[in-house]
């Protein structure tokens, strides 16, 4: 997942940079995670339920669609679920596999879409 363009979250190739790494942070009274982008710190990934499943970032401010559930999808991937609609996932949209494609919340059906891998950095 990248930063593309702005606050919007989409789709590319791994390039390295800090738009495409994300910090994990775990909120125990939340149960879940908010999940911040390393290029802009102050901001979180959130799901703007009002506006429709479109995902992009902004300024922390503790709303439920900013806050995400890890959940095991197998072989060592994961659905990011979130906590104002635990129907709600991340999703690359379409199954598309080209850069830049679009990333919203949409409801889980299991598709390798829905499935992000994880890399820890030191």
């Amino acid at each position: 997942m990248d930063l593309y363009g702005g606050t919007n979250v989409r789709s590319r190739e791994n390039r390295d940079q800090y738009q495409q790494q994300w910090r994990f942070i775990f909120d125990p009274s939340q149960g879940t995670y908010r999940i911040e982008n390393r290029a802009i710190p102050t901001y979180v990934l959130t799901w703007q339920a009002a506006q429709g499943d479109n995902v992009n970032v902004a300024t922390d401010n503790g709303k439920p669609e900013q806050y995400w559930i890890v959940e095991d999808a197998g072989n060592g991937y994961v659905y990011l679920r979130n906590k104002k609609d635990r129907n709600k996932v991340l999703d690359v949209a379409d199954s598309n596999t080209a850069n830049g494609t679009n990333i919203r919340a949409w409801d889980l059906n299991g598709g390798t879409n829905q499935k992000f891998k994880l890399n820890w950095l030191s």
